[in-house]
Order: C-alpha cells, then sequence, then structure tokens
C-alpha cells in the first residue's frame, strides 16, 4: 500500500517483488503491468508480461529485461490471448498465495 492505495499485488521474496505480479498505477489503481518480476533485478519487470499505459491500451506486451520491453512485442492476435491468459493464471495463483 501506497498512501492507502494498492500499488501491487502478487508473490514477494526477501521482502522484493519476485515471481508474478500485479503493479498499479498509484493515482488511478489501474493495471500498470501484469506479469514476472525478478529478485536479481532489485523487482523490477522480468521475463513475459504485459504493460499498459493510464487509459489501459497495452504499450507492450512479450518480454521484459530489468524494466523494459525487450526486442519487438508479440503482435499477432493469437500470441496476445495466449500471453494475457498465461499471466492471468499465474497472477491468480500468486495473488492467493501471500
Amino acid at each position: 500500500m501506497y498512501r492507502g492505495r494498492k500499488w501491487y499485488s502478487g508473490e514477494y521474496k526477501l521482502g522484493r517483488r519476485a515471481g508474478n505480479g500485479t503493479q498499479y498505477f498509484i493515482q488511478s489503481g489501474r493495471v500498470k503491468y501484469r506479469g514476472e518480476f525478478d529478485l536479481d533485478s532489485g523487482g523490477l519487470f522480468q521475463g513475459r508480461g504485459i504493460l499498459y499505459d493510464e487509459d489501459g491500451d497495452v504499450v507492450h506486451a512479450g518480454e521484459f529485461v530489468r524494466g523494459s520491453p525487450l526486442g519487438v512485442a508479440d503482435d499477432s492476435a493469437a500470441d496476445f490471448r495466449d500471453l494475457m491468459a498465461q499471466v492471468k493464471k499465474k497472477s491468480v495463483r500468486s495473488e492467493g498465495a501471500r
């Protein structure tokens, strides 16, 4: 919680975001990123995930390295739907295990 607002839900290791989770924009409470986080990079986006803008539009769906999008985003609708399903499935599991 940050000033009474949820900014992250998901897995933690050693007090840092690690594993699967969801990060929120602090002001709006909307989803900013849903996917994998990495303990070794200080809890940054790492692995597969989806980054959204403040309006909820997808900015990047695909791989992230140390908090930054890697290479070309997944463009095909099938790849995007598959990625969304994988990330949501992992996030639901991780939100239950706190």
